[in-house]
């Protein structure tokens, strides 16, 4: 039997910010984790190693079903200023401007590439 302490990452040892990773996945009926490391949980949902994606595919649809609304509405739109004005936008600007790359900023601000590019394209 191992023995899991929560406050070191259960594969590497790392003391310091630890996310609980679901063992069986919790869309799955899963409720056991174990802590984790960024870094090692991270390559546990590597797409190769889960089907990440799948296992979302699953999630968004039982929520659906529990009647959780995702998104945004039908034919809504958020204007330029919205944005712009929204605190993880500036973040992203600030970053952008000390000169870190998009994966940079994506791990930092734990945000998709995408929002990131988003971002940039609209302030340059």
């Amino acid at each position: 039997m191992v023995i899991v302490e929560d406050n070191i990452c259960f594969e590497c040892g790392f003391k310091g910010e630890l996310h609980q990773h679901h063992v069986v996945p919790q869309v799955l009926g899963g409720t056991r984790t174990i802590p984790l490391c960024t870094s090692c949980h991270s390559k546990v949902h590597s797409k190769d190693l889960t089907k990440f994606s799948r296992l979302a595919k699953i999630g968004r649809k039982k929520a659906m079903e529990r009647g959780v609304k995702m998104g945004r509405k039908m034919g809504s739109c958020e204007t330029e200023e919205d944005f712009l004005k929204k605190d993880r936008t500036k973040k992203i600007i600030s970053l952008l401007g000390d000169g870190k790359s998009v994966r940079e900023i994506s791990s930092i601000l734990g945000v998709s590439t995408k929002t990131v590019v988003k971002t940039r394209k609209k302030v340059l």
